[in-house]
C-alpha cells in the first residue's frame, strides 16, 4: 500500500495597521469641503456650509450640512480608531439639554450610525464631551471639565464585533485614561467618518483639524503629509517669528511652501525658523536632512 504524506505548511498571518483616511484640511481658505476629492454630503439640505480656513474646519449646530469621508478600504471590521484636534467656542448661555452629536463612523449610503460623539455638558468653568456606540445622546461622558477656546486631541473607537465604543482625550497610549460604553450595538463594517451638525441646545460651535482614521490606535497619533521622518512645530499656529523645531535632528534644509506650491522661504536651519514677513495663512514647511525629507502644515496667523 502506498503511503501518501501531506506536508502542511502554516502560514502566519501578521496584522499591520491601515490607514484609511488622513486629512489635515490643507486647502485654500473658502473651500468648500464637499467640493473636495475625498468628501461628499450624505445628509443636509444646504451642500457646501462646511468651510475650510486656516486649515480647519468648523461645525455649527445651526447649519445643515452632514459630510462624510469614504475610506481608502471599504468593508472595515474588528477595531477602527479616528483622532482629531478639536476646540470648543464658549457658549456663554449654558441652559439646554439638546446635545447633538457631531461626530461619527457609518457604512457609506446608510444611516445605521456608530460611536457617536457629542459635547454631552456646558457650563461656566467648560465643557465635558460624551460618547455613544449607537444612541443619540451620550452614554458615557469625560469626567473633567475641558476649557473652551482650547486644543485637544480627541481619539474615538468602535469595535464592529463587540459594538462597545472608547474615547481618550489627549492620549499618548492606548492605556491612558479613557471611557467606554456599555451598551453594545454591533453592525456588520464600517468604511466612512463623518462629522455631522444639527440644531443643539446650548449652541455649539467645533473647531475641528487633524483627522486620521486607521485600525491602529498607535497610527491616528499622526498626519503628517510625509512620513518619512518626524519633526514637530511650536508654537502652531503661530503668531510669532520664530518656529521651533523639535526631531530631525542636524543641519536642516527647510523650504515653505503656499498652497498653490510656490516657494515663500528657503533657508538652511537647525532649531529654529525665521518666519518674519511670511503673510497670514497656511504653508507647507518641508524639512530635508540628507536623503530624510518629511512635511508638515503651518499656519500662520
Amino acid at each position: 500500500m502506498k503511503h501518501f504524506y501531506f506536508l502542511l505548511f502554516f502560514i502566519p498571518f501578521f496584522a499591520f495597521s491601515q490607514t484609511l483616511v488622513n486629512e489635515s484640511f490643507t486647502y485654500s481658505d473658502g473651500t468648500a469641503l464637499n467640493s473636495t476629492t475625498n468628501w461628499a454630503l450624505f445628509s443636509g439640505n444646504t451642500p457646501g456650509q462646511i468651510i475650510v480656513n486656516s486649515g480647519q474646519i468648523v461645525i455649527k449646530d445651526s447649519m445643515t450640512e452632514d459630510i462624510e469621508a469614504a475610506f481608502s478600504t471599504s468593508d472595515i471590521t474588528g477595531n477602527i480608531y479616528a483622532s482629531f484636534d478639536f476646540s470648543v467656542a464658549d457658549p456663554t448661555s449654558y441652559t439646554g439639554t439638546d446635545f447633538e452629536y457631531f461626530f461619527l463612523f457609518k457604512p457609506t449610503s446608510s444611516t445605521s450610525y456608530r460611536a457617536k460623539v457629542d459635547i454631552a455638558a456646558f457650563s461656566a468653568s467648560g465643557f465635558k464631551p460624551g460618547v455613544a456606540s449607537s444612541s443619540s445622546t451620550a452614554e458615557v461622558i469625560w469626567a473633567q471639565d475641558l476649557s473652551y477656546a482650547t486644543t485637544y486631541r480627541m481619539t474615538v473607537k468602535y469595535n464592529t464585533v463587540t459594538g462597545q465604543s472608547q474615547m481618550w482625550i489627549d492620549a499618548a497610549t492606548e492605556a491612558d485614561t479613557s471611557i467606554t460604553t456599555t451598551i453594545a450595538s454591533t453592525i456588520a463594517n464600517i468604511d466612512a467618518v463623518a462629522f455631522r451638525q444639527a440644531g443643539a441646545s446650548p449652541d455649539q460651535t467645533i473647531t475641528i483639524d487633524n483627522l486620521k482614521v486607521a485600525t491602529s490606535f498607535a497610527n491616528t497619533l499622526s498626519t503628517d503629509v510625509s512620513n518619512a521622518d518626524s519633526f514637530s512645530l511650536y508654537p502652531n499656529p503661530t503668531s510669532t517669528d520664530i518656529v521651533y523645531i523639535a526631531g530631525m535632528e542636524g543641519s536642516k534644509k527647510a523650504v515653505l511652501h503656499d498652497l498653490m506650491g510656490r516657494v515663500v522661504l528657503k533657508a538652511k536651519i537647525k532649531n529654529q525658523l525665521n518666519i518674519a514677513g511670511v503673510k497670514k495663512g497656511v504653508y507647507l514647511l518641508e524639512l530635508t536632512v540628507g536623503d530624510r525629507k518629511s512635511t508638515k502644515k503651518l499656519i500662520v496667523k
